[in-house]
């Protein structure tokens, strides 16, 4: 009871430890997805703000390169440039070619533009250019538009303002922005006051208007973002996983241990209460014929009498001795050397019960077959499977049966009998060393647990199998196949 109790208070803590450890691994796996959310949703609004930054930028640069055209065409807009004495600066003159009337003309002066230029050149024409195009584009950054004349100025919020920035610009800018940051996951991009889903991730909302407060509002929408985030954390879960396999292997191993240990230990103590039997007897008996020869003045028969019970009893012992010794030596002396005639060894065993109170019946090969093999423990294998069913038939009239025959190029040997039969929750165990049918603490057949235990250790060394099953109408049917 106590190696019981002790057992259980090892599975209990085993049990509250591997539960520790499985709640602590759900801890943190869910605490790496909770930071891991947000994370994403962090990199998801940054490379939003990202994408729509970058298509306000080419949006930008398209106007700025249409202007770039339009200045650059001399049907459109002549350049041309005179000294200024008073204020001694170039002064550049820019006007319209196709406007007669209004606001069709410029004249300005460039600070840094220090040469003397009474007439036109291709230098200072690239430099007069080059500077509108760079003052356009710090203006369209700042949302406006600066109307040189007045033609240009409407072509260029033509340009800038009346073409809105199309959808697919912000998909293809995000798309990059989320490859930059490792995202490949699926999203779409919608306007705020159509989404109306909840539990899914999405971006801040950006005004996408090319004049503040006056465009549509977008947002990204992700419908698989959970989905991508157990990808990016597939290793951690892995990882996870794999400990409480291995901590479960490892627990259910360290039972199966110590349930095979109390199991050991229950069949060491059954056999040692055995064996005390067995051998206690032939001992009581022995002592006290011994005791018998000393103490008494006996006749020669009376004492030749007494020293026989010694010598049986004695023989008792010394068989007791080497049936235990043979099943603990079979691993190392099983040597597979022997030409082994089937008839012969099943006549052999056969003769060696007959004259026991039993039918014997006796089935041989209908031709005769060697195999290879230990002929001495082949032999002593039956014999034990014979006695095991002599002494445990409970029959009126007990009756063995042992047969021989082939299947498949394989010998197959059977030992039947008439008595009680085997529980089918009992044909594996009873293979077990030490291991003897339960029957509560009553000795009336002798045994120890060893036999069977040393017939499958000589069906295994042949390289054969044993098997029980039932036999019509009672009794059981212990199977032997071995190779031919």
């Amino acid at each position: 009871m106590a190696v019981k109790r002790n057992i259980l208070f090892v599975f209990i803590l085993m049990l509250i430890s591997v539960s520790g450890i499985t709640a602590l691994q759900f801890y943190y796996s869910y605490t790496n997805y909770k930071v891991e959310s947000a994370t994403f949703q962090k990199e998801i609004d940054e490379a939003f703000a990202e994408a729509v930054d970058s298509a306000f930028s080419k949006h930008q640069q398209e106007a700025v390169n249409l202007f770039r055209t339009w200045i650059n065409d001399t049907t459109y807009i002549k350049i041309t440039s005179r000294w200024d004495a008073v204020n001694k600066a170039t002064v550049f003159d820019l006007k319209e070619m196709q406007r007669a009337k209004g606001n069709n003309q410029v004249s300005l002066s460039i600070d840094t533009y220090k040469k003397q230029t009474d007439s036109i050149t291709a230098a200072a024409r690239s430099t007069i250019i080059n500077h509108l195009v760079g003052n356009v584009e710090k203006d369209l950054k700042k949302g406006v538009v600066w109307y040189f004349t007045q033609g240009l100025g409407d072509r260029l919020d033509t340009a800038y303002f009346g073409r809105p920035i199309p959808r697919k610009v912000f998909t293809e800018e995000y798309k990059k922005a989320l490859g930059r940051k490792f995202i490949t996951t699926q999203f779409k991009i919608l306007e705020a006051d159509k989404y109306t889903s909840k539990g899914e991730y999405v971006t801040v909302t950006i005004d996408v208007g090319l004049k503040h407060g006056m465009g549509p509002k977008l947002l990204a929408q992700f419908s698989n973002g959970d989905a991508f985030l157990l990808g990016r954390l597939r290793w951690v879960i892995a990882g996870s996983v794999m400990l409480l396999i291995i901590t479960l292997g490892c627990f259910l191993y360290t039972a199966r241990v110590l349930l095979s240990q109390q199991k050991l230990n229950a069949l060491k103590d059954d056999f040692i209460s055995n064996m005390t039997h067995e051998i206690h007897t032939p001992l009581t008996s022995i002592t006290i014929t011994a005791q018998a020869l000393k103490q008494f003045n006996h006749d020669k028969a009376a004492q030749d009498n007494y020293l026989d019970i010694i010598l049986y009893q004695s023989d008792k012992l010394s068989l007791l001795a080497d049936e235990i010794l043979a099943g603990a030596k079979l691993d190392v002396d099983a040597a597979i050397t022997d030409t082994i005639d089937v008839n012969r060894i099943l006549s052999e065993v056969a003769q060696s019960h007959f004259a026991e109170s039993v039918t014997l019946n006796v089935e041989p090969l209908s031709n005769d077959i060697a195999i290879r093999g230990n002929k001495l423990n082949l032999l002593r294998a039956l014999n034990n499977l014979i006695d095991n069913a002599i002494k445990y038939n409970t029959n009126v009239n007990p009756c063995v049966t042992i047969g021989a025959g082939t299947a498949n190029k394989k010998l197959v040997i059977t030992i039947s009998d008439n008595g009680p039969g085997i529980h089918d929750e009992l044909k594996e165990i009873v293979f077990e060393p030490f291991y003897r049918i339960p029957s509560g603490n009553v000795h009336d057949v002798k045994g120890y647990g060893l036999g069977l235990s040393y017939v499958k250790k000589v069906v295994t060394a042949h390289k054969g199998c044993i098997s029980i099953k039932d036999n019509v109408p009672t009794g059981s049917c212990f199977i032997i196949t071995l190779p031919l």
